[in-house]
């Protein structure tokens, strides 16, 4: 079923939370495709020091019924046969990233949402690619498997682009790039945001910014717009103040920026002051049955647009102990 060597299962739900316990889980497919996933994963479990666990779901959409017995069972062995030499190879990946990391593996014959949503029981992070078929239009077509991890895993989801070459953004740790960059609000879901961000710079020596983005008012009268204009940037500054002295005061030898902006689209904001960023974290108010539905407008577009790794943070309503070190 799971450990050092790659097995196959249908994957219990008490199992598959024992075997991802303060693990960093990943959802894997074919080797090529996974590749910079696995690598983005094994950097970070490596930080971390706990075990890397890459799990590969396929539920076969055929029957003994539909094909024949003989048939499936021959076409069930050859897939298996092939998903177990993808797990291999990204396991050799990952140690080869990271010497010495313990990389467990596991075949698992159920929806791959499902069988990443039990993974993630006990997991202090899941990590995904964009989804097949993103692409040039990666922006666009961001799979549906990521976005309901995102909306339904209670630990800190990342969603691994591979970065331009040139970028410094390869792999998790070290120095280079534009460091760690953490959309706020001022709300629970920024605040887990800012200490998953505040940590994960501290860890990896890199700058923390903070971006806040404010919306000048509806226009009206000239003076009662210019005055609720000004107030609208002044709370936005008080609130990014506050933000940052709250992150000092928790991590006082981090180096710490702040952006603050007029747009209209948080968004938009968020993604301008994170190009190039070796990470960019922010919060999520997914929560319930209709988590996907009520996933954040922000969290949706920079998941779609953005060009790196993004870390999707949930809040404490859906937040789970023994989340780990970040």
């Amino acid at each position: 079923m799971s450990g050092g060597d790659e097995g196959v299962g249908s994957g219990g739900v008490g199992d598959a939370a024992q075997r991802s316990r303060g693990a960093v889980v990943v959802g894997v497919q074919e080797a090529g495709e996974s590749a910079p996933v696995v690598r983005w994963a094994a950097a970070e479990a490596a930080r971390r020091a706990v075990p890397l666990r890459l799990v590969h779901a396929e539920q076969f959409p055929f029957g003994a019924d539909a094909v024949g017995a003989a048939w499936a069972g021959e076409l069930t062995d050859q897939l298996d046969r092939e998903a177990l030499q993808d797990l291999r190879e990204l396991a050799q990946l990952a140690r080869a990233t990271a010497p010495g990391l313990d990389v467990r593996t596991e075949l698992v014959h159920d929806h791959r949402r499902h069988a990443l949503l039990r993974a993630a029981e006990a997991a202090c992070l899941v990590v995904t690619g964009p989804g097949r078929g993103a692409g040039a239009l990666g922006e666009l077509l961001l799979g549906s498997t990521s976005l309901f991890l995102v909306a339904h895993v209670p630990c800190p989801v990342a969603v691994v682009r591979e970065p331009p070459a040139g970028t410094g953004q390869e792999g998790a740790g070290g120095s280079g790039g534009a460091g760690v960059v953490v959309g706020t609000d001022g709300s629970c879901a920024a605040r887990a945001a800012e200490h998953f961000a505040a940590a994960h710079a501290r860890a990896t020596g890199q700058e923390l910014t903070v971006v806040r983005a404010w919306c000048a008012p509806a226009a009206g009268r000239h003076q009662a717009h210019e005055q609720a204009r000004e107030q609208a940037r002044e709370d936005a500054g008080r609130g990014l103040a506050e933000t940052v002295r709250r992150v000092r005061e928790g991590h006082p030898d981090l180096p710490v920026r702040q952006v603050l902006v007029q747009d209209p689209s948080p968004a938009a904001a968020l993604l301008t002051a994170g190009a190039g960023a070796r990470l960019l974290v922010l919060g999520s108010r997914g929560r319930g049955a209709f988590a996907s539905a009520l996933l954040g407008s922000v969290s949706h577009e920079v998941l779609h647009r953005a060009g790196g790794p993004v870390v999707v943070v949930p809040d404490a309503r859906r937040r789970q102990p023994g989340w780990g070190p970040v």
